[in-house]
């Protein structure tokens, strides 16, 4: 985050942060800098080696694709992996109005890159949600879908719709877990609430410019890092943009497609029977056909060492299955 505050500051050039891991070494940066198009791009190389039909992974609210970094690293070299970003993060104009929209674009990204099916997604958190939406809007132009993964994804419903001030508070959280990589407990959460009840700030208020003062002594303490300016700002722009998407998604109902889905949840200790039941019973109601899997870990670290390598090895193991001998 401070490499990309930096280019900013010193070259006027917005960078999306996903060239940190797309673009590891000097040349290669100053390579994407000049690269118009690669800078715009809505689609995040995430592993280009392989033959078969590469695998799309659908940003979750928010926008970023960098949590799919260690899963294209444990899904081996068959397919080629892209991510896809939300405009925001690759810095284009405009924004979508309403998830289709979103997915409408994805659909027209992913199409130009490989123009006939059959089409691979994976959408994890929210990002299953959206994927499903690219997945409908691809089999609405008559393409094959032959996989979609969801991982750890809540097939949510209308009724569960948000208030605006609960829209600032999970936008809020979703924020501080992303940058954590890390649930917060209970406990935690309590204690989160009770600092903003104690300063007689909403979550909006908190995050204004005007109160940077106080976030950044009260980020340090909730996540335990070292919060500079820059990372502050980001964690602003993010909050925006994780709130647009998730009052999106607040008005959204994703209908079933064609194939089978592909469910896999995080089964941890810190998951509770009563939350895996809940989606499940969710994943059922949903009216379609599907194969779940539990996974080790919670909500991230299912996508982390150790646990991403179990992950990985089940979707290859359903994208590309090896034949019986």
């Amino acid at each position: 985050i401070g490499l990309i505050h930096l280019i900013r500051a010193r070259l006027s050039i917005n960078l999306p942060i996903t060239v940190v891991f797309t673009a590891p070494t000097v040349a290669a940066l100053a390579t994407i800098i000049f690269c118009e198009d690669e800078l715009h791009s809505l689609l995040v190389p995430l592993q280009l080696r392989g033959e078969g039909p590469p695998l799309f992974c659908v940003h979750p609210v928010g926008g970023q694709v960098f949590f799919y970094q260690e899963l294209a690293q444990h899904l081996g070299e068959a397919f080629p992996i892209y991510g896809i970003q939300a405009r925001e993060s690759a810095d284009v104009s405009g924004y979508d109005d309403d998830i289709r929209a979103m997915a409408a674009g994805y659909c027209a990204a992913i199409r130009a890159l490989q123009p006939t099916g059959p089409y691979r997604l994976i959408g994890w958190s929210t990002g299953g949600l959206i994927a499903l939406a690219v997945a409908s809007a691809l089999e609405a132009e008559g393409c094959e879908v032959s996989y979609l993964g969801l991982l750890d994804t809540h097939l949510g419903r209308q009724e569960d719709a948000l208030t605006d001030e609960g829209l600032s508070w999970h936008a809020a959280m979703s924020t501080l877990s992303a940058i954590t990589s890390k649930m917060f407990s209970p406990y935690e959460i309590t204690a989160i609430s009770d600092d903003l009840i104690e300063k007689k700030l909403t979550v909006t208020e908190f995050l204004s410019e005007e109160n940077r003062h106080i976030a950044l002594p009260l980020f340090e303490a909730w996540t335990g890092m070292s919060i500079t300016e820059e990372v502050l700002a980001y964690v602003q722009q993010q909050f925006a943009v994780t709130r647009r998407h998730l009052s999106l998604l607040n008005h959204f109902l994703p209908s079933p497609i064609k194939g089978r889905l592909h469910v896999y949840w995080a089964d941890s200790p810190s998951v509770s029977l009563t939350t895996l039941e809940h989606y499940r019973e969710r994943v059922r109601q949903f009216d379609q056909p599907y194969h779940a899997e539990s996974i080790d870990g919670d909500h991230y670290t299912m996508l982390k060492v150790p646990c991403v390598c179990s992950l990985g090895g089940k979707i290859v193991g359903h994208i590309d299955p090896k034949p019986v001998i």
